[in-house]
């Protein structure tokens, strides 16, 4: 399966988004920007599970575990504690959980992208063709 021809990715993309913004606006007292970017993050995680299920779904990859705790652990920690309602808590903790797996699907899809065909291979050259990381140092 070819993920950039699927159209899995962009129906999970759609209907995730719709889910979660119609909760948002609907369940969380904070207003329509809000729910947009809540939607958009979730939207975000969606797609790139479906696109990338063979890595997300792996079993034993040590570095979703640590994804998985940072996440909750920052979403618990940090958005619990602040000093404004529950319900305001609730989807600051929510949104910390949607932005981080969006920010790991999107790193993901860099990692795929940078790579000649897609997997673990040689990473290729991300500045364009005859640079290098060192001619930047120079600048």
């Amino acid at each position: 399966m070819d993920p950039a021809n699927d159209r899995r990715p962009r129906l999970a993309f759609v209907v995730a988004a719709s889910v979660a913004g119609t909760v948002a606006v609907v369940g969380f007292p904070t207003g329509l920007v809000f729910a947009v970017v809540f939607a958009v993050a979730v939207g975000v995680g969606s797609w790139s599970m479906v696109r990338r299920w063979t890595l997300w779904g792996a079993s034993g990859n040590v570095w979703s575990g640590a994804l998985v705790g940072f996440v909750t652990a920052a979403s618990i920690l940090a958005g619990q504690s602040l000093p404004v309602p529950l319900d305001v808590r609730l989807a600051v903790g929510f949104l910390v959980l949607a932005v981080g797996v969006a920010s790991a699907a999107l790193a993901i899809e860099f990692a795929y992208e940078a790579t000649d065909d897609g997997s673990a291979g040689e990473m290729r050259d991300a500045y364009g063709p005859g640079r290098a990381d060192s001619d930047l140092d120079g600048q």
